[in-house]
């Protein structure tokens, strides 16, 4: 009877353990799940920060090359601008010439005007002279008989007065062909300094207009660069905090890399085994590979004396970075769990995860944060050797301990690149 009680008993006990067991193995099942589906997006959003940055790089870079390129084009416009300078100057010498050979006809225009007018006032005076000779003539013919005794000297006289009026009308027609060819130079002159007016109002337009433009393209080139000078202050700032993230992130992986390399001598120092790993992966990924074998007995989740000693060590490195994230992933080989611990653990993906929670448990119980602590289980699916190979099949029997940045960005890149 008491047999039979102490069976009952213990089928009991098996029956609840199991129920646990199947429990346990669907809530890690979901927390998987949830997990690479946060992981998924965590990846996804890291890729688009990666093309932002590569896109901020190549953005920098296009700003340099434009740079250089508006730099040029600018000491190419100040060449033209130069040679403006010089043709306007030619311009300015050809408009002073024309100014002063304007000038110089002014003043024989006015020069040939005054003669014009004096000869016009001995014309004058010559026809004068020529109405008063008629008049005199006139008054000596009707005094003819009085003046008879002097006949002679009248007549001489007369002769006189007439050659007189030869020469005065052989003057003045001399006067009147000058005065006509003065007034058809003053014309000439008169229409030569209007066409050099509309010439050099013409030139002065077009040089006008084509500084204008000039200096418009060279305002709207000034502009441009002042824009893409600010733009490329501004991308120059973004590089310079990037770089300055970069480079507290490669101290940190410094200090990891060296806390953790003391970490592996200190385990193989008192665990007289060379099956432990620690490797530093892309974006601040740290991973301890150590056996099964060292911290469990075979078919089981329980902690041998050395898996203690050596979470114990792993568990004081941890403390040493609390701003980092634990992930405990647990794996096995493909050899399917005998059929005495079937009760306990159906296949090698419920050891697996049993192994990384007991390992989660010890490392909280040494003082780290459950808060960081998370527990994986791949059972054989994710092998890093051959299973079919007995002498490798050991590697994959193993307990993988991650470090991961807490910071949200930088965690998502690490489980990107990993």
């Amino acid at each position: 009877m008491a047999g039979s009680t102490s069976t009952a008993l213990t089928v009991f006990g098996l029956v609840g353990l199991s129920a646990a067991t199947v429990g346990g193995w669907s809530m890690y099942y979901m927390e998987k799940q949830d997990h690479e589906a946060e992981t998924a997006q965590l990846a996804a959003e890291i890729r688009n920060q990666q093309r932002h940055i590569d896109s901020l790089v190549s953005k920098s870079d296009l700003l340099s090359s434009k740079s250089s390129e508006l730099e040029t084009s600018v000491d190419a416009l100040k060449q033209e601008r130069d040679s403006l300078i010089e043709d306007m100057q030619s311009v300015k010498t050809e408009q002073d010439r024309l100014e002063t050979k304007q000038n110089h006809l002014s003043s024989n225009l006015e020069t040939a005007t005054t003669e014009q007018e004096r000869l016009e006032g001995e014309q004058k005076d010559l026809s004068s002279n020529l109405a008063s000779a008629v008049t005199e003539q006139e008054r000596l013919a009707s005094e003819g008989e009085e003046l008879s005794q002097n006949l002679e000297s009248v007549m001489t006289e007369r002769e006189g007065l007439q050659s007189n009026l030869q020469a005065a009308q052989s003057e003045h027609d001399r006067l009147a062909k000058q005065l006509t060819f003065m007034l058809s130079v003053r014309d000439q002159l008169s229409s030569d300094l209007e066409a050099t007016k509309k010439d050099r109002d013409r030139i002065k337009a077009d040089l006008d207009q084509k500084i204008q433009a000039k200096e418009n393209e060279l305002s709207e080139l000034v502009n441009r660069i002042e824009g893409m000078s600010t733009q490329l202050t501004e991308a120059s700032g973004k590089i310079g905090n990037l770089e300055t993230e970069v480079n507290t992130l490669g101290k940190e992986r410094d200090e990891i890399r060296a806390r953790f390399a003391e970490l592996k001598q200190e385990l193989e120092s008192d665990l007289h085994s060379k099956n432990i790993e620690i490797e530093q992966l892309k974006g601040d990924l740290t991973v301890i590979r150590l056996g099964s074998d060292i911290l469990f007995d075979t078919g089981s989740s329980h902690l041998r004396e050395e898996g203690r000693n050596a979470l114990g060590h792993i568990a004081a490195a941890l403390n040493d970075f609390p701003d980092r994230q634990v992930s405990l992933e647990g794996h096995t080989d493909s050899v399917p769990i005998s059929e005495r611990l079937q009760d306990a653990y159906a296949t090698n993906w419920e050891l697996s995860t049993a192994r990384a929670a007991r390992a989660v448990r010890y490392l909280q119980k040494q003082g780290v944060s459950p808060e960081r602590l998370r527990a994986v289980g791949y059972g054989p699916y994710r092998p890093v050797a051959d299973n079919d190979d007995p002498a490798a099949r050991g590697l994959n029997r193993r307990l993988e301990i991650m470090l991961l940045p807490l910071n949200q960005t930088v965690m998502k890149q690490s489980l990107s690149d990993n």
